[in-house]
């Protein structure tokens, strides 16, 4: 299994990337990693010795080599997951930009189990729109050098002619886990946030129904450790896996269907689901509700 958890967030110069992206840190267990800031941040970091490289080719629209950005997403995750656990998912913006990112990726992501991709966002904008939105982020005073017409024009013909048949490339190999979602950047931000929860709700279904199978199984196998590890237990809580589930030497979990999932919030998610159990050698039915919550580093 790779070591980090991937989103590509992807999108032409303005399309809404990074306000989308803001929002889901916000909201779900996630971290935002954009290719662009930490290129900006090694430019201004005096003893880099690829800063004078780096700005020369965020200025001009060109593409920086893949092993330096590699080198500086891979040093971000390492030091984020110090801090925020291994239960998150990194949205990396603005990568890969072209076959040579990508290529690199997948020779040092993803053949070594660093990363592994879970989706791929593309979202998508008219130039005329991106260009106004520049215009005023620039006005705002955004600080970026890259923020007027004549760069955005390049960065978003550099985005049309290389990072899109990238983005066409891995729309054919999706699987029921990698898939390219494309969302309309051109409404309300609302709109926009609406779709993107929808997909980062199914994405985080996996993990918070892995957690609910974990449990049963800890409670089918009578392993209080494994138990009290996935529910909210405080340090001086004393009740056991008993006092809450029952006898699980007496009930025996045979089956479990119609499962559902609801998210409250991009943390909190009610899972419900029927569950038949061998009570005193009959078939009992139970229909069962888990909320579940993400506790930061310790996750679901």
């Amino acid at each position: 299994m790779s070591e980090f958890r991937v989103v590509f967030v992807l999108g032409g110069p303005g399309a809404g990337k990074g306000t989308q992206s803001e929002n889901l840190i916000n909201n779900y267990p996630c971290v935002h990693l954009s290719a662009g800031e930490l290129l900006r941040e090694e430019v201004n970091r005096v003893d880099s010795p690829h800063r004078v490289m780096i700005e020369d080719c965020l200025t001009n629209g060109k593409i920086v080599p893949v092993e330096v950005s590699l080198s500086l997403l891979q040093r971000a995750m390492e030091d984020i997951a110090e801090k925020r656990g291994r239960s998150i998912i990194y949205l990396v913006d603005g990568f890969p930009r072209n076959y040579d990112n990508l290529s690199g990726w997948n020779r040092c992501m993803s053949d070594e189990n660093i990363a592994s991709v879970w989706g791929v966002l593309m979202y998508k904008c008219p130039l005329k729109v991106l260009e106004e939105r520049i215009l005023l982020r620039a006005e705002q005073g955004s600080g970026r050098s890259d923020d007027n017409i004549k760069s955005a024009q390049k960065r978003f013909c550099t985005f049309e002619e290389m990072t899109v048949p990238v983005v066409e490339t891995l729309r054919k190999v999706s699987t029921s886990l990698l898939r390219v979602h494309d969302i309309d950047g051109n409404r309300k931000i609302d709109d926009v946030w609406n779709d993107t929860q929808t997909i980062f709700n199914n994405l985080f279904a996996n993990d918070v129904l892995t957690a609910n199978a974990n449990l049963l199984n800890a409670i089918q196998n009578n392993n209080e450790e494994q138990y009290r590890t996935l529910c909210s237990y405080t340090d001086k809580d004393t009740t056991t896996m008993k006092e809450h589930e029952g006898d699980a030497n007496s009930n025996t979990i045979i089956s479990i269907s119609n499962a559902t999932i609801e998210f409250q919030t991009g943390t909190k998610a009610v899972t419900s689901y029927d569950r038949i159990i061998m009570e005193n050698n009959n078939d009992t039915p139970v229909r069962e509700t888990r909320v579940w919550s993400h506790q930061g580093i310790q996750g679901w």
